[in-house]
């Protein structure tokens, strides 16, 4: 069952001792809390979730993961990788500045893209996106900061883990000390992210084919 990112906040917080059963956050601790989920999370890509990003510049082609394809003033297609596994990453980024003259087609190449079954036009100049992927939801997850409304990005096994690495993050906000259980959930948390979605060594783009 997925889990909201309001409801991984309480969590957190109940980690922590700060609120008990049944109890919620207010809005301005969920608020203050989303800040430092996004944080939590943006640290993860690159790092415990695959490679970091090599950037490329961009033409049709069948892409790789591990690079973030530069538009230079063409319209082309990327291609998404065949048979991805979990954590691969790809990005895309308008760095001419063109990209409602001359617009870049994601083609999902079989997998869902940001939840749909369709490829992806961009056509609004200054778009910058990257994805990660998830094997167990055959997905291609769009790397954003999230609302509180919004669900987490991870598997069911992997969410308390990543809550308790924002417990312990939000602990350092509130001049608190994590339980040294919350600590060890954090570190498997991390160990369980790395395992699944991590990515070692470098990107593969070199060996990305031309289609076109």
């Amino acid at each position: 069952m997925a889990t909201t990112v309001q409801q991984g906040i309480t969590r957190a917080f109940r980690m922590l001792g700060i609120l008990g059963e049944g109890q919620t956050p207010s809005a301005a601790e969920s608020s203050d809390a989303l800040d430092v989920f996004n944080q939590v999370q943006r640290g993860l890509f690159g790092d415990l979730i695959g490679v970091k990003l090599e950037p490329v510049a961009a033409s049709t082609m069948t892409g790789m993961y591990g690079a973030v394809y530069q538009g230079i003033g063409a319209a082309f297609t990327l291609t998404l990788p065949d048979n991805p596994k979990d954590g691969w990453r790809v990005g895309v980024a308008d760095a001419a500045l063109a990209f409602a003259t001359f617009n870049a087609t994601i083609a999902r190449n079989g997998r869902l893209l940001e939840g749909a079954a369709a490829n992806l036009t961009l056509n609004a100049n200054g778009t910058n996106r990257t994805w990660f992927y998830r094997t167990d939801t055959g997905n291609w997850e769009r790397e954003k900061d999230l609302a509180l409304s919004d669900n987490i990005y991870f598997a069911d096994d992997i969410i308390t883990g990543f809550c308790a690495m924002l417990a312990v993050s939000l602990a350092n906000e509130y001049g608190k000390e994590a339980p040294a259980t919350t600590i060890a959930l954090a570190k498997d948390g991390a160990e369980r992210i790395r395992t699944r979605y991590g990515r070692r060594g470098t990107s593969r783009i070199a060996n990305m084919t031309p289609t076109g």
